[in-house]
């Protein structure tokens, strides 16, 4: 049998775990350590701020004192479109 014969005759190799195909091989050289621990702990201080100032913020914006109470505002919504209303304000 020759070389290209053997080739097409072989089985496919194993599958790629679902990690490996999405976000490719480990790094072999640390080289972009240092940048992707501090992008990836900027991006976490970033949502960290966010979600700390919405903690403040949330009584003022939902609830029945909110800026926009949503029990009225879907009422309205619902006597204005009784059969879309439920598209335009998905809630």
């Amino acid at each position: 049998m020759s070389d290209t014969t053997a080739s097409v005759l072989t089985l496919p190799q194993t599958p790629v775990p679902l990690l490996v195909r999405w976000f490719g091989e480990p790094l072999a050289s640390p080289t972009v350590f240092w940048p992707r621990w501090i992008f990836l702990r900027g991006l976490g201080l970033i949502f960290f701020s966010a979600f700390y100032s919405l903690y403040f913020q949330i009584d003022g914006l939902i609830g029945p004192d909110g800026i926009l109470p949503a029990a009225d505002y879907l009422k309205l919504v619902h006597s204005a479109y009784p059969l879309l209303g439920f598209w335009y304000v998905p809630s």
